[in-house]
């Protein structure tokens, strides 16, 4: 053995040998040991999603409009973006019953650099068919204002595997 480590071993040996004992008292009496960040719960996203499928089940196109942002407003202009809606999206939510309790919510980053969610979520026609549509928002002055909307395409990675909804 190299003479230099054996005087460095012991003292590592001594050390450990010196070290307390942990008892099960120790363990009741400070609790985990680990010492945890704490976190905030993650947000709820329920009310933003449920919210936009009933303003969309309710065909009211300039409604739907207020709920966008400026960013995709002036990329698209009023009257492409209203016409997206007409054609797109009230037919597609025309015969949704409800929405579908499984989705996903993820974080992005949009082209302005600014921050906000994108949800992955499927709506249950009245016929018992899962759709799957997506939506993206940012939180403006307290309010989400609506990024993007997406139907009928689903993500398959992304989505969450429901019966009927998007394959895998």
């Amino acid at each position: 053995m190299n003479t230099r480590l054996t005087p460095l071993l012991l003292a590592l040996g001594a050390a450990c040998i010196a070290l307390p004992a942990w008892t099960a008292d120790d363990a009741a009496r400070t609790g985990n040991v680990l010492q945890l960040r704490k976190m905030p719960p993650p947000a709820d996203h329920t009310p933003t999603i449920e919210s936009f499928v009933q303003l969309a089940r309710g065909q009211n196109i300039d409604a739907i409009y207020k709920t966008f942002g400026d960013v995709p407003v002036q990329a698209n202009g009023e009257m492409a973006l209203k016409h997206y809606l007409a054609t797109e999206v009230v037919p597609f939510f025309a015969d949704a019953d409800r929405l579908e309790r499984a989705w996903r919510v993820v974080g992005a980053t949009f082209e302005d650099d600014s921050t906000g969610q994108i949800a992955y979520a499927y709506v249950m026609t009245k016929a018992g068919k899962v759709k799957p549509f997506t939506i993206a928002w940012r939180v403006e002055n307290g309010r989400a204002k609506l990024m993007d909307v997406k139907v009928d395409r689903c993500v398959t990675a992304r989505h969450p595997v429901v019966p009927g909804g998007c394959g895998r």
